[in-house]
């Protein structure tokens, strides 16, 4: 007669997948080398909460995909106690010629490939140094959407006839170049919602840069922010403000 195991000794190891989606999360629990429980619930830290308590005896590894959700399973979860890793879903292994994808076998193969250590994580942040390079991350898409505007208006006016002062020469000089052109209404019309519609090329430069110094003279931030990060943005190479971006 085969044992029944109705749950994990004293002290043994767990191992949980969980494949995260916005309407459900679906779990697959192992322990001792065999699948023990499979199940979905509705997208909700509680009840992954409700699961690492009813292991509390045994030591919960837990591991799921980075996918846009953040960290904030990773953080409830090590405040309760257990081990919880972030897997970029580009390295999980996957079986030669396997075509079915769903969200149950996600979760079973993390759980499995937990369980035999083959899974890679990415480093979790702490809740502080995300926020701070949320600010960073920020600041760097602003320019971006600043840059593309400029290259829609360029692009625009170009179709119109108007060429104006070369990149090279700066955005300042094109937007004055821009205010003396006689332009027929249609376009003046579409030049200025294109400028209201993104960040304005104008005004994004003079007050992130404002923000960025009164930001960095903190004595919290100015241990790790080596150099200003507004020079670094906005000359020609990427932006890498401070030590961990």
């Amino acid at each position: 007669m085969a044992n029944v195991v109705s749950g994990p000794q004293q002290g043994q190891a767990v191992f949980v997948g969980v494949d995260v989606a916005r309407s459900k999360w679906v779990v697959n629990v192992r322990w001792g080398g065999a699948e023990r429980r499979r199940f979905s619930t509705a997208a909700e830290l509680r009840h992954l909460e409700a699961l690492v308590a009813e292991y509390a005896g045994a030591v919960v590894h837990l591991a799921y995909e980075a996918c846009g959700f953040g960290y904030e399973i990773a953080w409830v979860l090590r405040a309760r106690g257990s081990r919880s890793r972030s897997c970029p879903p580009v390295r999980s292994p996957r079986a030669p010629g396997a075509t079915v994808k769903t969200d149950r076998l996600d979760a079973r193969a993390l759980a499995a490939q937990l369980e035999q250590g083959r899974l890679k994580s990415v480093h979790v942040p702490t809740r502080e140094d995300y926020a701070r390079r949320q600010l960073s991350r920020t600041y760097e898409q602003a320019l971006k959407d600043k840059k593309r505007t400029q290259a829609r208006i360029r692009a625009m006016l170009q179709g119109h006839g108007r060429l104006g002062p070369l990149p090279a020469a700066g955005w300042p000089a094109y937007e004055r170049w821009l205010t003396e052109q006689p332009l027929p209404r249609p376009c003046s019309t579409a030049s200025r919602n294109s400028s209201r519609c993104g960040p304005q090329p104008s005004r994004v430069r003079g007050g992130s840069n404002a923000r960025w110094s009164r930001w960095r003279a903190t004595s919290a931030t100015r241990p790790w922010c080596r150099h200003s990060p507004p020079r670094a943005a906005l000359g020609r190479s990427r932006p890498s403000a401070c030590g961990w971006s």
